[in-house]
């Protein structure tokens, strides 16, 4: 309990001493068996006592406020900044009486809420007011947000940009050419190397069609035309010398106009 209070006081030099091994309590006041270095418990490893330290490492250079909370024998120990953060606030409490409500008790600390780090449980502070939170008997609590920053609200999560089509098939009906005669001639519309005429020859995909998947990762635009590999071709509109373009993972051409449907007919 004691060092709950010297320790987070503002300009004291406090030292934690644990000595000597088997001695005090029921044993010999002097037992005479200290090595230099020993400690006579592990009471300094007691979360009391770290999380004491770290507050007034933390502290170092704040204001200091000290008040009763609801009683003589509780007391609160209020380190602050008031800059608004409540990262960089904290307050010690050392309560040597019942279970405290600290509601509506002043404080100086930043709005926002610390939690005890020994204990468990928060406070919230708001206007300068304690508005939530409590202490238990007997205990020291370090209500501290250490290395941390007041929470932002989460914005929206942006959407994710979409994955272009890793292919595209192209659709056209079998009757034109045949199901076994119908080539697909074509280039990526940006500058890529036409097939070598005829071109790729498609195969049957589903009644009345016939298709080829085009390996397309980077969801490219494509330009062809089509033949039956024996000098017969179809243009757009019919005009030898005009090419359909098309993008997107499914291009089902029905006519010579360049209008092109994006439902496939059938899954190949």
């Amino acid at each position: 309990m004691g060092w709950g209070v010297i320790g987070t006081r503002k300009g004291g030099a406090p030292l934690f001493f644990n000595r000597p091994v088997g001695s005090g309590g029921a044993n010999a006041q002097f037992a005479e068996q200290s090595q230099l270095g020993d400690a006579g418990d592990n009471e300094w490893k007691s979360p009391e006592v770290k999380w004491v330290n770290k507050f007034r490492n933390a502290m170092e250079g704040n204001a200091e406020c000290l008040r009763n909370c609801q009683a003589e024998n509780c007391l609160m120990i209020e380190r602050y900044k008031s800059d608004g953060s409540n990262a960089n606030d904290g307050v010690v409490v050392v309560n040597m009486d019942g279970d405290k409500n600290l509601a509506g008790l002043d404080t100086t600390l930043d709005d926002g809420t610390y939690t005890d780090q020994v204990n468990g449980g928060t406070i919230t502070v708001a206007n300068k007011k304690i508005t939530a939170g409590s202490v238990k008997s007997g205990k020291v609590s370090v209500f501290v947000n250490i290395g941390t920053a007041p929470t932002p609200d989460p914005g929206p999560t942006p959407a994710p940009d979409p994955t272009p089509d890793s292919t595209t098939t192209v659709y056209y009906p079998s009757t034109k050419f045949g199901a076994d005669s119908t080539y697909l001639h074509w280039r990526f519309a940006d500058g890529g190397t036409w097939t070598t005429a005829p071109g790729v020859k498609m195969t049957a995909a589903c009644s009345g069609y016939v298709s080829y998947a085009i390996e397309n990762p980077d969801g490219r635009s494509i330009e062809f035309v089509f033949t039956n590999g024996s000098g017969q071709w179809d243009n757009k509109n019919g005009v030898s010398g005009q090419n359909y373009t098309a993008t997107g993972a499914s291009v089902v051409v029905t006519d010579d106009s360049g209008n092109y449907g994006t439902a496939a007919p059938c899954t190949v």
